[in-house]
């Protein structure tokens, strides 16, 4: 029994919620994603994220306002080189101005935000 919430425990209990809620997906076809927590001494709120299974968030935002930016629908996916290294591009971002563009480093994975303009060249457009 915890008698108070602290950085150590957290990751566990995040654990075992994920764990958990694993044994449900398959049966409600949701993927559940935790999506981090805030908490205080004795009390904590975890925020989870549930996505309908086959989907892509991402692509289906990117498809519903790739036009306002300039750019196609067989963007989604795309990638491209900038400075010796790989993106990909992985959605959209409506809420920024200046790099609205979501693309993921393919050599390690780490996620990035793009301008309009830096990814319109590197595709060549």
């Amino acid at each position: 029994m915890y008698k108070e919430f602290n950085r150590g425990n957290l990751g566990a209990i995040q654990e075992k919620m994920v764990e958990k809620l694993k044994e449900i997906e398959n049966e409600l076809g949701i993927k559940f994603e935790s999506q981090g927590c805030s908490f205080g001494d004795i009390e904590a709120t975890f925020k989870i994220k549930g996505i309908i299974a086959g989907t892509d968030p991402g692509k289906d935002k990117f498809e519903k306002y790739c036009n306002l930016y300039g750019l196609e629908k067989s963007d989604f996916g795309k990638t491209f080189s900038e400075r010796g290294k790989e993106y990909k591009i992985t959605g959209i971002l409506t809420s920024s101005r200046k790099y609205p563009i979501e693309v993921v480093r393919l050599s390690d994975g780490q996620k990035m935000k793009y301008t309009v303009s830096g990814v319109k060249t590197a595709l060549g457009k």
